[in-house]
């Protein structure tokens, strides 16, 4: 079942790479458990916030593409952060379907 709880797509990671691009209903607390598991120190990049799950992970889904070939392991990328951020904005409909940018 999809839910129609408000979801971001979120960047984490750091300078020079690797990025983490995902989604989460809260990517502070998200961050949290990626540290956990993290080596690095890796911090929240940028969010963007849409009306649901769905919509989220139709934007995740297409920023995971144009990304590939950069593409590590699962979600991460060898990109900077703002190359990860792009790749979410350059999304058709992203202007007329997010809700909020976190700045």
């Amino acid at each position: 079942m999809v839910s129609n709880e408000i979801t971001s797509v979120y960047v984490i990671g750091r300078r020079g790479g690797p990025c983490k691009v995902g989604v989460s209903t809260d990517p502070m607390k998200r961050l949290a458990s990626v540290q956990t598991g993290c080596a690095i120190p890796v911090e929240v990049w940028g969010y963007c916030t849409f009306s649901s799950r769905f919509v989220a992970r139709r934007f995740e889904r297409a920023a995971h593409k144009a990304m590939s070939e950069r593409r590590m392991s699962g979600e991460w990328f060898n990109v900077e952060p703002e190359e990860a951020i792009r790749a979410i904005e350059s999304v058709p409909g992203y202007y007329e379907s997010y809700v909020e940018e976190a700045e």
